[in-house]
């Protein structure tokens, strides 16, 4: 670990791009921000809790995909990009559920602030979907090196 954060001190471009799990987390932090913002800007012209939340989780999924497909886990895939997609799409529509679903009950039943509310569902959801789109969604095939990055 001191190793990794000497190395993101000393040279941080080179040190994120040759490291998945970071370009994960860049690359996440780049979407989840569209969507974080798109979903404030969205609430604050409609005051509409559910259709702000749903455009903006659109817009999330939409450059999460465009980002991870291109860059965290770039390389050869085993599967094609349609394929991917609709993997992608199907743990999107998971998480939607599971986003608004907690979105609702802190701010309906506990009275979270919709911001909040917002970035601990975000949270939630961050190391199930690592692990999903790692490991099957964008899978590299055995013989790519990009796998032993």
């Amino acid at each position: 670990m001191q190793e990794l954060l000497l190395s993101l001190i000393r040279h941080p471009f080179k040190t994120i791009n040759g490291r998945k799990e970071l370009r994960y987390l860049v690359a996440g932090t780049a979407s989840e921000a569209i969507e974080y913002f798109s979903f404030l800007i969205l609430f604050a012209l409609v005051n509409q809790l559910y259709l702000s939340n749903s455009i903006s989780f659109i817009l999330g999924v939409i450059s999460g995909f465009i980002f991870h497909k291109n860059w965290s886990f770039r390389g050869e895939h085993q599967f094609k990009t349609r394929d991917q997609f609709l993997g992608y799409v199907g743990l999107a529509a998971v998480n939607f559920v599971l986003i608004n679903l907690l979105v609702g009950y802190l701010v309906d039943g506990l009275k979270i602030a919709p911001a909040i509310a917002k970035l601990v569902a975000i949270a939630i959801t961050v190391i199930w979907t690592f692990g999903l789109s790692n490991f099957v969604i964008f899978r590299h095939r055995k013989h790519d090196d990009a796998q032993k990055h």
